[in-house]
């Protein structure tokens, strides 16, 4: 499909009961970097929904994916996820490496230490403001998400 094909299907996909699920469809897994944000805060969003925050820490299995996520939350300027994000991603890489852990555990475990406590019970605020965050983010970069 070219960019202006896509930019049409992508324009339609904001007119969609459920745009930010419409315009995931349109986006590569492996697009460029606009298209990256959108697959990886639109991860975030659905285990973070289910599951709480500390479950991305079980799905994603390096550091390089996590950052994505880190990275994606920062783009579309959900910061209060983003923070907690970056709270349970420092408690995740320290039960790593005091604990001995493998990444099933040190995610739960994680998510019980110290400032980390209670960061999943705000799963739906958590999930609601990338929801709202992912969405003026495609609607102010529509092009770029196109353009891959």
């Amino acid at each position: 499909m070219d960019v202006e094909n896509r930019l049409a299907a992508l324009k339609k996909a904001l007119t969609h009961s459920d745009p930010i699920t419409a315009v995931r469809k349109l986006c590569r897994d492996d697009g460029p970097e606009a298209q990256q944000v959108v697959v990886y805060a639109f991860s975030a969003i659905v285990e973070t929904g289910s599951a709480g925050l500390s479950i991305l820490f079980d799905r994603f299995d390096d550091d390089a994916e996590l950052n994505k996520v880190g990275a994606a939350l920062e783009a579309i300027g959900a910061t209060r996820s983003q923070a907690d994000f970056q709270t349970l991603h420092q408690a995740y890489c320290q039960t790593l490496a005091e604990e001995g852990q493998d990444q099933f555990d040190a995610a739960a475990v994680a998510a019980e230490l110290g400032e980390s406590q209670g960061i999943d019970r705000r799963a739906a605020e958590h999930a609601e403001e990338m929801e709202r965050q992912l969405e003026a983010f495609c609607r102010e970069h529509l092009e770029k998400i196109a353009a891959g």
